[in-house]
């Protein structure tokens, strides 16, 4: 179990800020390693990156973005985005032509897994919440991952419009969301929580929207 202290929501779970004037949250109760920690694990040499795990190196390599072929299946590239040793992997974001993906390599055995947004860590270390919202490309989805083994727990997919936006960690068994959905002809944003419920997890608030 990891010894981190969870970050302490900036506004009350019932208040949904506007997301441009709301900073993008952290990575939840863990912070990237500082560069000096990490050193010589991460070499970056024009289009490829190279990371060093356990069990050797790992290897990406960006693609073709700027010649007159470029396209869909050729351009794509790689970002490191933080060193953890306290979990321990690599967390990298991947860029797609449209859209992108979320990478975590394991820095004990090399394996890669793929989020659909960035992975935000629970207060003690044991779970993780995806959430993605996309009208197009990326999936529009949330869900609760465990991290050791990592596995999927559960998922939501919206019925219809939902568009949902990650806050906070309230403890091991709630978030807070904020939702934008159609009322009308109209889009109207509020906030919602995800609670653990039973062998699942369930939406609750003033108007939340059905599962």
């Amino acid at each position: 179990m990891l010894a981190l202290a969870s970050p302490a929501l900036a506004t009350p779970w019932h208040d949904c800020p506007p997301a441009e004037s709301t900073p993008l949250p952290g990575f939840g109760a863990a912070e990237p390693d500082p560069p000096r920690e990490s050193r010589g694990l991460i070499v970056r040499d024009g289009p490829v990156l190279r990371l060093r795990h356990a069990g050797g190196i790992a290897e990406f390599r960006d693609g073709d973005c700027e010649s007159a072929h470029a396209g869909p299946d050729t351009c794509f590239a790689y970002r490191h985005v933080g060193h953890f040793a306290a979990l321990p992997g690599f967390l990298l974001q991947h860029w797609l032509w449209e859209g992108d993906r979320w990478l975590w390599l394991d820095a004990r055995d090399g394996r890669v897994r793929e989020f659909i947004a960035q992975p935000r860590l629970s207060p003690d270390g044991r779970l993780l919440a995806v959430v993605s919202a996309a009208e197009a490309h990326n999936d529009n989805a949330i869900e609760i991952w465990s991290r050791d083994p990592l596995a999927r727990l559960w998922r939501h997919v919206p019925a219809g419009y939902g568009l949902y936006r990650f806050l906070g960690w309230e403890g091991e068994a709630a978030l807070r969301l904020c939702v934008t959905m159609r009322q009308g002809d109209a889009l109207a944003t509020q906030p919602v929580r995800l609670e653990r419920a039973g062998e699942g997890w369930r939406l609750t608030g003033r108007d939340a929207p059905p599962p």
